[in-house]
């Protein structure tokens, strides 16, 4: 039996490891990985999908976690969201997120309060141009005979 004070070469080299100081992370990158791994959001995850996350300001992210429950989506709903489409954490709310919106309730007749059900089934939605994928995708569909009730059910 070794007394307490033998220490061997494998446990000096783990305390050493363990010792190494590591430097501190600034408090508004502490900030985002907390809010985002509350939503279930894996922030490495994310970092790697979405470079821009790294230079987010936490009050953007927090901007648009506000508009999107605004839309009515739960906060247990955000990590799927987030996990799916991560560029959406660094969205304009403005410039990107309030076109989809528009267009889902002007171009497909969505009500608003029905506005989460389609964002749930399809985050990536939010992501999309309404100008370059949407509204080309919805006149191609329209063209092949398509009408709203049949793409909406």
């Amino acid at each position: 039996m070794r007394s307490a004070a033998t220490v061997t070469p494998a446990v000096a080299t783990t305390s050493l490891a363990l010792s190494l100081h590591l430097p501190e992370l600034p408090s508004q990158v502490k900030d985002k990985i907390l809010s985002l791994e509350l939503m279930g959001v894996d922030y490495g995850r994310a970092l790697e999908q979405s470079p821009a996350l790294r230079d987010a300001a936490p009050e953007s992210i927090h901007a648009v976690v506000s508009f999107l429950q605004s839309r009515g989506l739960q906060f247990k709903d955000l990590g799927r969201v987030f996990g799916m489409c991560t560029s959406v954490l660094t969205a304009n709310v403005r410039a990107d997120l309030c076109p989809v919106f528009a267009f889902l309730s002007a171009d497909l007749g969505v009500p608003e309060s029905a506005h989460w059900r389609v964002v749930i089934k399809c985050p990536r939605v939010l992501a999309c141009s309404v100008r370059d994928q949407l509204r080309p995708a919805l006149i191609y569909l329209r063209r092949l005979g398509f009408r709203l009730c049949m793409l909406i059910k």
